[in-house]
């Protein structure tokens, strides 16, 4: 059974679920998800590639893309 290791959500119905589950990191959302890759190997690193901001290098975070329109996002978990 999969962990949660974070959770952000919106006023309204947008959420993004970080999880982890035999040491591989993925997230779900409304309508969205995906996993982190084989390089990120604890919390700590999963949480900072979801919040990647614009322009970094390994791509931007799902959490940084949300927040461009759901500016009411807010990390609850």
């Amino acid at each position: 059974m999969a962990r949660i290791v974070a959770r952000w959500e919106t006023r309204g119905k947008d959420f993004l679920c970080l999880q982890e589950e035999n040491g591989s990191y993925f997230y779900n959302g409304y309508g969205c998800g995906g996993t982190l890759g084989n390089a990120v190997k604890d919390d700590a690193t999963a949480i900072a590639t979801m919040q990647a901001p614009w322009g970094d290098p390994h791509g931007v975070g799902a959490v940084t893309a949300l927040k461009e329109d759901r500016k009411s996002l807010k990390r609850v978990i």
